[in-house]
């Protein structure tokens, strides 16, 4: 239990906001202005011009048995973010990462923009993931039961030992000013997901091949029927051989 003496300050990140339940590790967030700068006949600033207002917004934290709300960008963009420094306007993310590694907690990290002289649109809010997955039959004693996705327990794939495994969301957004320099409108378009593995090879075992599935069993669906993109074998003295595949799904893939 935290208590607090003397002068009260702001401590700790639970009164951040939240882009999903979970245990909050970080919150950034920076408003601020483009600018542009004209000189004069001398060379010298002679004008600086404020535009396109935006508020740029970092986050991490480490998932629970309750993250079943981080953002599904695959759904829309918009999410809800409850702060005293984020006044009007919409929030948009663009990127969410789920992170598997040995002997660690699944982390998740991501970025979104607020921009707060855009209003309205028909644009559609994020979905919900539900990121405490997969079900850990093989996890270790966890005290509370299941309270933590840990390490890769769980998860297996043909070539060897899953050792970690990343699931990014990417949506670009595009975005469009008015006369006054202001961003009223933001187009999110091109939604991709890149699967990254890293596995242990086995002795017998063959690089996972470019231009075909990649198949993690017990992963969660946002990692599956990705089509690989690129794998590679790592050597090193005195260690085993890696593993390592990218992957990618859109959803015209298929």
């Amino acid at each position: 239990m935290s208590n607090q003496y003397g002068v009260a300050l702001k401590w700790g990140s639970a009164g951040a906001p939240h882009p999903a339940t979970c245990i909050l590790e970080s919150f950034d967030y920076k408003d601020a202005f483009q600018t542009y700068e004209e000189d004069d006949e001398a060379g010298d600033l002679a004008a600086l011009i404020l535009h396109g207002r935006k508020g740029a917004i970092s986050f991490g934290g480490t998932i629970t048995d309750e993250t079943v709300d981080l953002p599904d960008l695959s759904a829309g963009a918009k999410i809800d973010l409850e702060a005293d420094e984020i006044v009007g306007g919409i929030v948009l993310c663009s990127s969410i990462t789920e992170d598997w590694s040995l002997g660690s907690a699944k982390k998740f990290s991501g970025a979104a923009t607020h921009f707060p002289d855009a209003t309205g649109g028909t644009g559609a809010d994020a979905g919900s993931l539900n990121a405490a997955t997969p079900t850990q039959t093989l996890s270790p004693v966890i005290r509370p039961a299941d309270k933590l996705i840990w390490s890769c327990a769980g998860m297996t794939h043909a070539s060897g030992k899953v050792h970690k495994l990343s699931v990014e969301q990417t949506l670009q957004l595009t975005e469009s000013l008015d006369e006054a320099g202001k961003i009223v409108a933001i187009q999110s378009h091109k939604y991709m997901r890149k699967i990254s593995l890293e596995i242990l090879a086995l002795a017998a075992a063959s690089r996972p091949a470019p231009d075909t599935v990649l198949a993690v069993t017990g992963a969660p669906s946002n990692a599956a029927n990705a089509v690989i993109t690129g794998s590679d074998i790592k050597w090193k003295r005195g260690g085993a051989a890696m593993f390592s595949v990218e992957a990618i799904w859109f959803p015209g893939i298929s």
